[in-house]
């Protein structure tokens, strides 16, 4: 592997100094010259040109445990119960943020050399797909770029035609003594689809109808839609008062902390509003009837700056002990506009993250972040975590248990709202959550182990009025994600285990979720053509799964419709020639013929689509 000139050698090394978690911090770079690290520049990660789940490219598709409404770009609802996913400030449960860009997700570049990547992807009913990323350096210490994606359909059922967005403008610049480093991103998310409130299940032969003409299955709604665009501007400063004493280039860059000190401030703008029309007077099973001749014309907008200030100091010694601090607050204004009230509030937060670890192979970690001021005045959340570096079965593991206590403000929307329909002002109890968890993660096999005690839980109910639950649920979970390697077939198990242990269960999970996959994988061709040939089962097994109520654009609990157990198999071939990578995916091959009685949902009343194929391209240039 080659390596970068010592003068850009020098302008990098500052990216790696301020991560507070490792002795040393290792830059993985591949043929290619190109360093990626994430908004924190804690994290620094390889470019992918691998084969491995390429066929899944689309980020609607990634996520193996979540429920659709059957398309792409429609709502979507994780399966996975994570606390950290319920803490903060939110507005409402984002049903778009398992495909949108957001400042946690992207991430920035140093690049010896132009890079370029180029996507295209096709499917039935005029499915398509575009992505585009670009990025380079001016000079050894200036970089920019953008990256773009979008995606549209015309769907098998009527009255979706869902449409995406997907758009980041980044740029970062490190001094040449290694004192100072900025980042930027620009970021905008566009969504639209029409909303076409299921299928009509009192049609007659409506099974039959959907499984062998789904486009003239009657929908429940003909005339509505809903526009989600949310857009945010980022810069982050960091000022480094001492510079590394000593670094060293081995193969790959390899730096040696020996105590830094930094300053930093971010301040970030973001706007997000939802607009939701209908211009019907239909009225059906989870919707109500609009009382106005124009129909329904709904809205909710969400501004807010914020500026977070810290201070970050590690300490390592010679003998492969560190010790790293992180402290800091955040202030944030918010404005939050619905119809017939507007509401003002300001938000601030104190927070700390320390990280100690002994001989590079004993770890503890300790998070705290405390709501002072605002709206989620109260909110805490405590996180430790203590764990061992260990070789096993011929790779690293971090073998360790993890602890959280948390308290977190319900959503904005299911304490205050105001609609033509919905109007309520509840004041809930802060939602309380315990969790206790086991976790053994190596290179490429993990399992996770929790047992949660989740109190004052908040959801919507089958009126679609928010509700707490003011018991406690207890709640078991276990992840694993391992792979197997035989030669050349692998088989990748990824399976999650949830199970409910409470009498009443308002938090709606799928006891098991299983993904596998199997596919042998080689060179044809005499080494011209690196190829993956295989097959995807995924299955969920039934269970009264969540309801998706348009007007509010969330998800709510029921009991009337049972969500089927289905096995979707996906048939794939991947290809890679030098910088090409090609998919061909024949997707839900057993539709219709295994079980043959079972219409495939994952959302009550929204039908995942019938068999399809799926084409799709990567061209990566290096300029």
């Amino acid at each position: 592997m080659r390596c970068f000139s010592l003068k850009t050698t020098l302008a990098l090394l500052f990216i790696g100094s301020l991560n507070t978690t490792t002795i040393a911090n290792y830059i993985a770079l591949d043929t290619s010259r190109i360093v990626t690290f994430d908004n924190d520049l804690k994290n620094q990660k390889s470019i992918d040109s691998s084969l491995v789940n390429f066929h899944n490219q689309l980020p609607y598709f990634q996520d193996k445990f979540s429920a659709s409404l059957g398309n792409i770009a429609l709502p979507k609802r994780n399966l996975f119960f994570d606390p950290k996913a319920i803490f903060g400030f939110r507005l409402m449960d984002n049903v778009y943020d398992l495909f949108e860009y957001n400042l946690s997700n992207q991430i920035n570049y140093h690049a010896a050399k132009p890079l370029t990547d180029m996507g295209f992807g096709v499917g039935a009913k005029k499915e398509s797909y575009f992505s585009f990323l670009h990025t380079q350096n001016f000079g050894k210490h200036f970089n920019f770029g953008s990256a773009l994606r979008t995606s549209r359909t015309e769907s098998f059922y009527l009255n979706q035609n869902p449409h995406y967005i997907n758009f980041n403008f980044f740029a970062n610049f490190s001094s040449p003594n290694r004192k100072y480093l900025i980042t930027s991103n620009g970021i905008i998310n566009r969504v639209y689809h029409k909303e076409n409130g299921g299928i009509d299940t009192s049609t007659i032969f409506i099974k039959k109808n959907v499984l062998q003409n789904p486009e003239i299955v009657a929908t429940n709604m003909n005339g509505a839609f809903v526009r989600k665009n949310s857009s945010s501007f980022s810069v982050k400063q960091y000022f480094n008062f001492n510079p590394t004493k000593k670094d060293t280039v081995e193969k790959d860059f390899y730096v040696e902390d020996y105590g830094r000190q930094h300053l930093y401030h971010q301040i970030e703008y973001a706007e997000n509003w939802m607009r939701y029309t209908d211009t019907t007077l239909e009225d059906f099973h989870d919707q109500p009837k609009p009382i106005d001749k124009l129909g329904l014309r709904e809205y909710l907008y969400h501004h807010k700056i914020e500026n977070s200030f810290g201070y970050l100091q590690s300490i390592n010694s010679e003998k492969n002990n560190s010790f790293g601090i992180d402290i800091g607050a955040k202030h944030s204004y918010n404005y939050i506009s619905q119809p017939d009230t507007n509401a003002k509030f300001n938000n601030i937060w104190a927070y700390a993250n320390v990280d100690y670890t002994l001989k590079s192979k004993y770890k503890i970690n300790a998070k705290c972040n405390q709501g002072i001021i605002g709206y989620n005045a109260g909110d805490l959340q405590l996180q430790a975590k203590i764990f061992i570096t260990k070789n096993l079965f011929k790779q690293w593991f971090d073998i360790g248990l993890n602890v959280t206590n948390q308290l977190s403000q319900p959503t904005y929307i299911q304490e205050h709202y105001s609609s033509s329909h919905f109007n309520w002002e509840n004041k809930f109890n802060k939602i309380d959550i315990k969790q206790y968890g086991f976790f053994m993660q190596g290179e490429k096999s993990n399992i996770q182990i929790s047992y949660s005690k989740i109190k004052n839980f908040v959801y919507f109910d089958s009126t679609f009025a928010a509700k707490q639950y003011s018991k406690v649920n207890n709640l078991f979970q276990l992840n694993v994600n391992h792979p197997i390697k035989l030669n050349k077939l692998h088989i990748n198990t990824l399976l999650l285990f949830q199970k409910n242990l409470s009498d009443k269960d308002v938090i709606r999970l799928p006891e098991y979720t299983i993904s596998e996959q199997i596919y042998f994988e080689g060179w044809l061709f005499k080494r011209a053509l690196f190829s993956q040939a295989g097959v995807e089962l995924n299955y969920t097994p039934a269970y009264y799964g969540n309801g998706y109520l348009p007007l509010l654009n969330q998800f709510y609990n029921q009991d009337k419709f049972l969500v089927a157990g289905y096995p979707q198999l996906d048939v794939f071939f991947n290809f890679k020639i030098q910088q090409v990578r090609i998919f061909v995916k024949a997707c839900n091959v057993n539709y219709g013929l295994y079980p043959t009685d079972i219409v495939y949902y994952q959302v009550p009343f929204h039908p995942m689509p019938p068999r399809m194929f799926r084409l799709g391209i990567i061209w990566r240039f290096w300029d």
